[in-house]
């Protein structure tokens, strides 16, 4: 689906202390998986995660 299509586009940015748990609570609502063996993030990491909304708030 290219950005075009979309109704509504929201970028979210997760900034915080290390080692709090910003990768483990990202990868958990994109993929529905947790793991607790990360290796520390350098830099910047990107997810991507599309919603189909059905109604609109």
């Amino acid at each position: 689906m290219s950005h075009d299509a979309f109704d509504y586009l929201f970028k979210v940015v997760l900034v915080g202390d290390a080692e709090v748990g910003k990768t483990s609570l990202t990868t958990r609502f994109a993929y529905g998986t947790f793991t607790d063996g990360y290796i520390s993030t350098l830099g910047v990491d990107f997810i991507v995660k599309s919603l189909p909304l059905s109604n609109y708030i």
